[in-house]
């Protein structure tokens, strides 16, 4: 017998990138077990959103998942729903991979309930969503854009260099920014900031934590509320949970910061950011997320983009380097636990000493 693969891609992550990975790493490892793979990729337009109180943020259908995966041991997917139905008609399953941050699209209670062991893929977008977050913070502050449009509108007409005639604002240097969520991307978003000389204050929502610089932190939210030039959203909460930032914290701040938030939509309620910015509590915003997306062209955020509001299409944890990060990490875990090694990115507690001897019953 053979340990029976399934892996669910789309055009972004290939599912065939993941074989082609995962045989590179098996045979670089000398790891000899027998495995066969079964493929399915998603086109876009099969990627619809799946809706349950179950799972979030899935895409597709269950009953496509198990069609598939009926038979299999180890489940990889990205977007693909595995909820109670999926894991209930794949009785042989006994691991499921999620190539993303946080498997929010898996039913983990149940999954472990089952003893099925549920890794993920942390740390495949870090540096994508600190470079985006960084540069847009710049194109914000620094007013950018409106200079690239300055010379596409042809204003351009002074030979003077240094004048306000010239769309500008301010640097970053020794301005403060408020960091909410200190995760991978706050800390790693923290090192580039403080290499430009900015002050930092920092905000962990779960748990004190000690800094990249070795010392212990415990900001609290109302200080980095009121003494932030920007504030920068990097927290993980669910839909469930209240919005970090909502209409009293706009009322105390203090230096009229620009919002940043590359996080979750529900960090910041949207309507309460728009009257923030009308009443000039805030200078203005960057939002990467949405409550709903896309956005509507005829919507409030989108007739308000200009100088001070902009707008991207949840692309910050995007890059052309993300696929292999994420075939990668989902290798490298599956190998860890074939090989008997340490297992990191489990988001789960099982028993892997009988996962690991169910699943080599069949090599």
């Amino acid at each position: 017998m053979k340990i029976e693969i399934s892996i669910f891609g789309d055009p972004f992550i290939p599912a065939e990138l993941i074989k082609k990975t995962l045989i590179q790493e098996m045979k670089r490892f000398k790891i000899k077990h027998k495995v066969s793979f079964k493929l399915k990729n998603f086109k876009n337009s099969q990627l619809v959103p799946f809706n349950s109180k179950e799972i979030s943020e899935a895409f597709g259908k269950p009953r496509d998942v198990i069609k598939i995966s009926k038979k299999s041991h180890i489940l990889i997917t990205t977007f693909a729903p595995v909820n109670k139905e999926v894991i209930d008609n794949c009785k042989n399953l006994l691991i499921i991979a999620c190539g993303r941050g946080g498997p929010i699209n898996i039913n983990i209670d149940y999954a472990t309930k089952k003893n099925i062991a549920v890794f993920f893929a942390p740390g495949r977008n870090i540096s994508a969503v600190v470079e985006y977050t960084l540069a847009n913070i710049i194109n914000l502050i620094r007013k950018i854009p409106s200079a690239i449009d300055y010379i596409k509108k042809k204003n351009w007409t002074t030979p003077l260099e240094d004048t306000f005639l010239k769309p500008s604002g301010f640097e970053l240097d020794k301005k403060t920014v408020g960091i909410i969520g200190y995760g991978a991307i706050g800390k790693k978003l923290s090192k580039a900031l403080h290499a430009l000389d900015a002050k930092l204050l920092i905000y962990e929502p779960i748990s004190t934590q000690f800094d990249n610089f070795g010392r212990k932190f415990k900001s609290s939210l109302n200080d980095l509320i009121k003494n932030s030039d920007i504030i920068s959203i990097h927290a993980r909460i669910s839909k469930n949970n209240k919005p970090l930032i909502r209409s009293h914290y706009f009322k105390q701040m203090k230096k009229k910061p620009f919002i940043v938030n590359t996080s979750r939509s529900q960090c910041v309620k949207t309507s309460d950011l728009i009257k923030a910015y009308k009443k000039k509590q805030i200078k203005g915003f960057y939002l990467d997320v949405f409550d709903n997306e896309p956005i509507p062209n005829n919507g409030k955020l989108f007739k308000m983009i200009g100088e001070n509001i902009q707008l991207t299409p949840h692309a910050a944890g995007v890059s052309k380097d993300i696929p292999v990060k994420t075939a990668q990490i989902i290798a490298n875990n599956l190998l860890n636990l074939l090989s008997g090694k340490k297992i990191i990115n489990l988001s789960n507690v099982v028993n892997l000493n009988l996962l690991r001897k169910n699943l080599l019953k069949n090599t």
